[in-house]
């Protein structure tokens, strides 16, 4: 599927897996080259696009500050450990 930026509004809708909507918005950020250069190697070994990995990066980090279900932490692979 090839995204058409709406350049009037970046934000675009997609169908989820349970066939809800859920609106996506544009984010963009800067960073070093050689960071840029790390994610653009992990994503070609992985066959991955930097916004899929950049997203899983973000859903992962979040589910490691406990913004998500447990269901949804263990869907990402982070689980707490226990003392």
């Amino acid at each position: 599927m090839t995204f058409k930026p709406n350049f009037q509004d970046f934000s675009r809708d997609r169908r989820s897996k349970t066939n809800v909507r859920r609106k996506e918005k544009y984010v963009g950020f800067r960073d070093e080259e050689e960071i840029i250069n790390l994610i653009d190697a992990v994503v070609a070994d992985r066959g991955m696009d930097r916004s899929d990995f950049i997203r899983e990066v973000i859903r992962k980090r979040l589910a490691d500050l406990s913004f998500f279900s447990e269901k949804t932490k263990k869907a990402l692979g982070v689980w707490e450990v226990e003392p």
